[in-house]
């Protein structure tokens, strides 16, 4: 575990397994923190007439 304190609240974090995998987690706030998470991004586009465009 590389985290040590949470980076919402600054509580120390446990070691947790979450989603089967052990993951740094706070207690206090839930937060977890997912090692080298995939960005991605979607859209959705309109035409004037407020029709989706595919």
């Amino acid at each position: 575990m590389e985290l040590v304190y949470c980076l919402c609240c600054g509580t120390r974090t446990t070691e947790q397994l979450v989603d089967g995998v052990p993951r740094a987690r706070c207690p206090k706030c839930e937060w977890v923190h997912y090692h080298d998470p995939k960005v991605a991004a979607g859209v959705i586009i309109f035409d004037s007439k407020k029709r989706v465009l595919l």
